[in-house]
């Protein structure tokens, strides 16, 4: 799977996709491209990083 766009999908459709995201998360057959992990109380820098570019992956906060 390379990407995928949901435009007017039911919400039984968004639920079965869920599901079927988060299994390949849990058994590893997708993978999500993190680039760093964060503090929340460092948010303003997050989204400063995002605004500038260049972030390869997303952005984690953590309480």
């Amino acid at each position: 799977m390379v990407g995928f766009a949901i435009s007017n999908a039911a919400v039984t459709d968004l639920a079965d996709a869920a599901v079927a995201l988060n299994q390949r998360l849990a058994d590893g057959t997708l993978t999500a491209r993190i680039a760093d992990t964060m503090p929340l109380s460092q948010a303003a820098d997050a989204h400063r990083r995002l605004g500038a570019g260049g972030v390869a992956g997303r952005l984690i906060l953590t309480p």
